[in-house]
């Protein structure tokens, strides 16, 4: 009996510390980097990022394009469920995958695959990465970024982009 209750708490101290570290991740942003802070969200861009001005109606939109990779991004004022991402419209891409993650502590999915049929503002940038965060604050808000990636090389700068988001306190 003793001795189940030490290995019961031991494995629960193991759980405990793997959660926390997953939450605490720190995330090394490189030098050259610069910090951008939109929509009620602060990430970093490699610097040969530039913004392309967009007017949302009913959210905060912002695109930043460089020679490789567009990323748009979209805040809705209210929340939604996890199950609100719209994985349906894109899981018979070609490398499709859905990662469950923390973003500043948040719960979110990173959605990835190779766009079969892509759009004209993503024409030649094939691989697709979509960062889904259902509820930014506690009352409100949900985030969705794009990246449409020339390479698979930089599809990986585009999850990487993801892991600086930061939200206002």
């Amino acid at each position: 009996m003793k001795k189940s209750f030490i290995l019961h708490l031991i494995f629960f101290v193991l759980l405990a510390s793997n959660f926390a570290n997953a939450q605490t991740k720190k995330v090394i942003i490189p030098d050259s980097w610069k910090k951008i802070e939109a929509c009620r969200i602060t990430f970093y861009l490699p610097s040969e990022f530039e913004v392309e001005k967009l007017r949302g109606t009913d959210s905060c939109i912002e695109r930043y394009r460089s020679k490789n990779i567009l990323l748009s991004i979209d805040v809705l004022g209210y929340k939604l469920k996890e199950s609100d991402i719209r994985t349906d419209l894109y899981s018979d891409e070609k490398e499709f995958s859905i990662v469950k993650t923390l973003i500043d502590n948040r719960k979110a999915k990173v959605m990835t695959y190779y766009e079969t049929e892509n759009s004209e503002r993503g024409k030649d940038l094939p691989y697709n990465t979509t960062l889904f965060v259902p509820r930014m604050y506690k009352d409100c808000c949900n985030l969705t970024m794009w990246t449409n990636s020339r390479s698979a090389e930089d599809r990986e700068i585009a999850k990487k982009i993801f892991e600086t988001v930061r939200f206002e306190k």
